[in-house]
């Protein structure tokens, strides 16, 4: 069993990004000797054991990239409104004009009965209502940026990955009270399918831990910058994990290379080691193969 934790980060430009830690059985310890590498905040973490469903896209859909989206605005109890992000819209679930929801079609009534599993970031409200849906083409960095999350209740976090006949898996993340874990989720998952052509192949869930320190300021400030670190297996299989806005102190005078012997950086890889796991194969991470920076154009 491959388990995920997925993170938050947040830079001192106010950008977020996602990354996903696979594990034998959870990796907590991993990811808050990770914290210690970073210039940007971990602001969300939640991890658990994967579910493969296993299903392969259609082919022939009009909007089969994993970069087009339905951009979905919700609102919650108090009327405080949220974007949600489902990949490979469904034709048959939007207007005639071929860009615009139908708001009578059978799975937005279907996600408008199930999505008060659902709560609104900022307030911790249930949301009640589609306010409007449109897709949006070649977005492929597009995410769910949820900066504050209200006190008021526990967090629940499922995310889903999505595969689709083009492009890189993308996620999906659904949000709410930690009750809705399982059949509630279960429900806006399917929901949620029903208006994509793409497929969930894998989910998982957890409790959702919110942290709030401050970024850090040094040379790496945006989380467009990251250090890949890999590992590898007994049977040489490698796996990425990615820490954004890395430390300059993590890496050699060069500023790209890793050094695996700096203090923080070797107790992460030690951590990394008695947790980890590769999920091509399903094995333990036995080594560490090394790491280096990496850039990417601002989005």
């Amino acid at each position: 069993m491959i388990w995920r934790h997925t993170l938050t980060w947040l830079d001192v430009g106010f950008r977020e990004r996602v990354t996903i830690v696979p594990s034998i059985a959870g990796s907590t310890a991993t990811v808050d000797l990770m914290r210690l590498l970073s210039n940007a905040v971990l602001t969300t973490a939640s991890d658990g054991p994967t579910t493969a469903i296993g299903d392969t896209p259609p082919l022939g859909a009009q909007y089969p990239d994993l970069s087009d989206h339905w951009v979905i605005t919700a609102a919650d109890l108090v009327g405080d409104q949220t974007q949600l992000y489902v990949p490979a819209p469904l034709l048959s679930t939007a207007d005639v004009d071929g860009r615009n929801w139908d708001s009578g079609a059978s799975p937005w009534i279907g996600f408008g009965t199930f999505m008060a599993a659902m709560n609104g970031p900022y307030t911790g409200a249930p949301l009640t209502v589609v306010s409007n849906a449109t897709i949006a083409r070649d977005c492929p960095h597009i995410t769910q940026q949820w900066f504050n999350f209200s006190t008021s209740i526990t967090w629940g976090r499922r995310t889903l990955q999505w595969d689709g006949v083009h492009g890189r898996p993308v996620l999906t993340h659904i949000i709410g009270d930690v009750s809705s874990l399982g059949p509630s989720f279960d429900d806006v998952q399917a929901a949620l399918q029903a208006l994509s052509s793409g497929m969930v192949t894998h989910w998982w869930e957890a409790p959702m831990a919110i942290y709030s320190d401050p970024p850090t300021v040094d040379m790496y400030n945006s989380v467009n910058d990251a250090c890949e670190v890999y590992f590898q297996d007994a049977a040489g299989n490698l796996t990425e994990v990615i820490i954004p806005a890395p430390n300059r102190v993590i890496f050699l005078p060069d500023g790209k290379t890793l050094d695996v012997n700096q203090v923080n950086v070797a107790s992460f890889i030690s951590s990394a080691i008695a947790q980890l796991a590769v999920p091509v194969s399903g094995l333990a991470v036995v080594s560490c193969v090394g790491g280096q920076l990496s850039k990417r154009s601002v989005y």
